[in-house]
């Protein structure tokens, strides 16, 4: 209960300062990204919704309830996401114009990955586990590179 509760204050944390240190609530919102993520999400949340039992509830001989499922294919969609969004990025870096819109895919991919993540965790009934850390670890860390060769390029 604690993880969740320090999960949330963080959450909102980021989102305050992010909004306060001049950046404003449209810094959250690219349509690409955005659609990139959310519509498979809501596919799959729809067809949960069609299921008999509870999102909460195990699947059938799976192991995992389709909440946590949903929140899987979050973190699996911003990895994809991200990686486009470098191709793009790497691809453009002569073009000076091209950049921030390649480099707002790459990073607001990996936002909504992984707050649907979370947010799929702290609704749901459900352990986390590792396989899930080490991914948004790993999403973490492919941010901090593409950050710092963006610095490095400028």
């Amino acid at each position: 209960m604690i993880v969740k509760s320090l999960s949330i204050i963080f959450i909102i944390l980021c989102f305050i300062a992010t909004t306060f240190f001049g950046s404003g609530p449209m810094a959250f919102l690219d349509l690409p990204s955005l659609w990139f993520v959310l519509v498979p999400v809501l596919f799959l949340l729809w067809v949960g919704s069609k299921r008999k039992d509870k999102m909460t509830s195990l699947i059938k001989g799976r192991g995992i309830s389709w909440l946590e499922l949903v929140g899987y294919v979050a973190v699996i969609l911003c990895v994809i996401g991200s990686h486009m969004g470098m191709v793009g990025l790497y691809e453009n870096f002569g073009d000076k114009t091209m950049v921030g819109p390649a480099f707002a895919f790459l990073v607001l991919t990996s936002f909504y990955g992984i707050l649907i993540f979370f947010i799929c965790f702290l609704l749901g009934h459900h352990q986390l586990k590792k396989v899930a850390v080490y991914f948004v670890l790993g999403q973490t860390l492919i941010l901090v590179n593409n950050m710092l060769g963006l610095a490095l390029s400028i």
